[in-house]
């Protein structure tokens, strides 16, 4: 995470937060065969991948001209 962590300099701490929190509920999944995904955490997850959706669409829609 070292690596990570200074990618990530530039954000702020919240931000860095919310990065790290991704990651470990990404590879808990990935790797444990226990792992059990709590309604909170599918809800954060949702919530997340809205916003990037939209920033995405924001982003790409500016690249384009749209």
């Amino acid at each position: 995470m070292t690596d990570m962590k200074k990618t990530l300099d530039h954000l702020p701490e919240r931000k860095q937060q919310d990065i790290h929190t991704i990651a470990t509920i990404l590879c808990n999944a990935r790797y444990s065969e226990h792992y059990e995904i709590t309604v909170e955490e599918l809800d954060y997850l949702a919530e997340e991948v809205e916003k990037l959706k939209a920033l995405t669409e924001e982003v790409c829609r500016g690249r384009i001209g749209a």
